[in-house]
C-alpha cells in the first residue's frame, strides 16, 4: 500500500481542530480537494464508527459492553485484542481482555496490533520532520497479553521496512 495513503488515513478522523487551522483538505470518497471551511458538519462522537464489542455471561445470559468503535478484533489463547478506529494521528486505543470479558486493559495507542504466539505486537506511528518534509515512521513493540513491559523490536522505520511477520 502506498505510504502516503496510510499516512493520510491517520488524519481522516477526529481532525476538526487540525483542519480548522488548515487551508486544504481532501475527501477519500469523492477525491475532491477543498477548503475546510466548506465542511458543514463535524462528527464529534468518539464511537462514531466501528462496532461495539460485548462479552456474554452464559450463566446469566447478560452482556457486558467491552469496547466501542472497534476496527479489528483478534482472538488467541483465551484473550481478545481490539484496535479502535477512534484516536489521534493514527495511534488508536488497543485493548486486551479475556474471552469471558474480564481483565480489560488498555495496552497502548497504536496503529495496529496482532497476536503472534504468546505475544502481542503493536505498531506505533509518527511523523518525523526530515529536512523540511514529513516522513511517516513506524515502530513495532512486543509485550505479553497484558501489555506490560513492552519492548521495541524495530527502530523507527518506513512502512515498507516493517518486517512482514509484524504486519496484519
Amino acid at each position: 500500500m502506498d505510504e502516503r495513503v496510510i499516512s493520510a488515513h491517520a488524519y481522516s478522523m477526529n481532525n476538526e481542530p487540525m483542519l480548522r487551522k488548515d487551508k486544504k483538505c481532501g475527501c477519500f470518497y469523492c477525491l475532491r480537494i477543498f477548503d475546510p471551511s466548506e465542511i458543514e458538519e463535524w462528527i464529534e462522537d468518539e464511537m462514531s464508527g466501528g462496532v461495539n464489542l460485548y462479552a456474554m455471561n452464559v450463566s446469566t445470559l447478560s452482556k457486558v459492553h467491552m469496547v466501542g468503535g472497534v476496527g479489528s478484533a483478534q482472538y488467541a489463547n483465551g484473550h481478545v485484542v481490539t484496535t479502535s478506529i477512534t484516536g489521534s494521528a493514527g495511534n488508536y486505543p488497543v485493548y486486551t481482555f479475556k474471552e469471558n470479558g474480564t481483565g480489560k486493559v488498555k495496552v497502548a495507542n497504536a496503529f495496529w496490533a496482532l497476536f503472534r504466539g504468546n505475544y502481542l505486537y503493536f505498531t506505533k506511528f509518527r511523523y518525523k520532520d526530515g529536512n523540511g518534509r514529513f516522513v511517516s515512521q513506524y515502530r513495532v513493540y512486543r509485550s505479553d497479553y497484558s501489555g506490560k513491559s513492552p519492548k521495541a523490536v524495530t527502530g523507527w522505520v518506513s512502512y515498507n521496512e516493517i518486517p512482514q511477520k509484524y504486519r496484519r
